[in-house]
């Protein structure tokens, strides 16, 4: 087996930005609960919904979601792969409302595969601060 060569980087990151299949929102009922009873943000190529109960451990799940109105599976795959690496890259903009005890479920909904990773990306950054600033006003964190 062949070694692993060397990065011609100079410094390791200090965080790996990885996304790990553990914080994918998965299941029927997830989904159900997510899309009947949720708040919206949006911008031009990106559609977000969120909601948040209070539970005991905190909890924070995200799904990338393109519609087939968007096109085949190649344009669909193709804008949610590009989602996942604009969330991948932003994340840490979402790290410190996973420390608070509440359960959050998203949903990164695209609006269009006519776009390309730069408009997707400053549309994600938006949303997640969007997020950010209104589960630092929900009402459950105030309790």
């Amino acid at each position: 087996m062949r070694e692993k060569e060397q990065s011609n980087l100079t410094a390791p990151s200090p965080r790996r930005l990885t996304l790990p299949k553990s914080i994918i929102l998965r299941g029927r009922t997830n989904f159900k609960s997510l899309f009947s009873n949720s708040k919206t943000l949006s911008t031009a190529t990106v559609f977000l919904k969120y909601r948040i109960e209070k539970t005991n451990s905190p909890e924070f799940k995200i799904a990338f979601i393109a519609p087939k109105k968007i096109g085949g599976a190649v344009k669909r795959n193709r804008i949610k792969r590009l989602m996942r690496e604009a969330y991948r890259l932003n994340q840490q903009l979402v790290d410190s409302i996973n420390e608070s005890s509440i359960l959050i479920h998203i949903a990164l909904i695209a609006r269009s595969s006519d776009t390309d990773f730069q408009a997707i990306q400053d549309d994600v950054v938006t949303l997640l601060h969007k997020l950010r600033t209104r589960v630092a006003e929900h009402p459950l964190l105030n309790t």
